[in-house]
């Protein structure tokens, strides 16, 4: 079921690289784009967003190295590249590749089309307990970049979208996050484990 992203809307994806993610981590998320900006434009105002917020939150080994905006509708929309070159700031080491940072994406609605997720790399290890569970003081800081991450954006003009795929009931339009939220427990990946 592939993605629908309607005119007026774009997919935002954050490539990162780096020692603590040696085959690469990316993050998505929907952005509305009410003033209608290219996808250049996009790129760099939501980057420059995940850049000054997220980006201190994450350790050194990992590095924020492109930004990329694919603007709607799904199969016409133009897209556009913006790089990057920034490191994490934290210095402690980071956390196995396949282990990351959930992230939630809180709306008004209810049920599997009312939730999106996307996972952040680059945790570091003083931070994880033997449980996996991410320390209280970092769920904090986590949390409150995640909410400078979204005040940028809307500043930027923007809103914070999940954008929904096709199924077997109507497509909805989609839906505003009203907030992100970081888990506790830290989310596995095994697609990113070497074999």
């Amino acid at each position: 079921m592939p993605l629908v992203i309607p005119d007026g809307f774009a997919q935002v994806t954050f490539f990162m690289s780096g020692a603590g993610a040696p085959t690469g981590a990316a993050c998505t998320l929907g952005v509305y784009n009410p003033g209608d900006d290219n996808a250049s434009q996009i790129a760099a105002n939501v980057g420059g967003a995940w850049e000054d917020n997220i980006m201190p939150e994450i350790c050194n080994d990992i590095t924020f190295t492109s930004c990329r905006a694919k603007r709607g509708p799904t199969e016409t929309g133009a897209f556009a590249d913006v790089a990057f070159s920034t490191a994490g700031t934290l210095a402690g080491a980071c956390v196995a590749p396949n282990l990351a940072i959930l992230v939630t994406l809180e709306t008004s609605l209810g049920g599997r089309r009312g939730r999106g997720r996307f996972y952040v790399p680059g945790a570091q290890e003083s931070d994880v307990d033997e449980a996996g569970n991410l320390s209280n003081t970092r769920v904090g800081l986590m949390n409150a970049a995640l909410a400078g991450f979204q005040g940028d954006i809307l500043t930027a003009g923007y809103g914070v979208v999940v954008l929904h795929s096709d199924g077997k009931s109507a497509l909805p339009s989609p839906t505003s996050v009203d907030q992100f939220s970081t888990a506790t427990l830290m989310a596995t990946q095994r697609r990113r484990m070497r074999r």
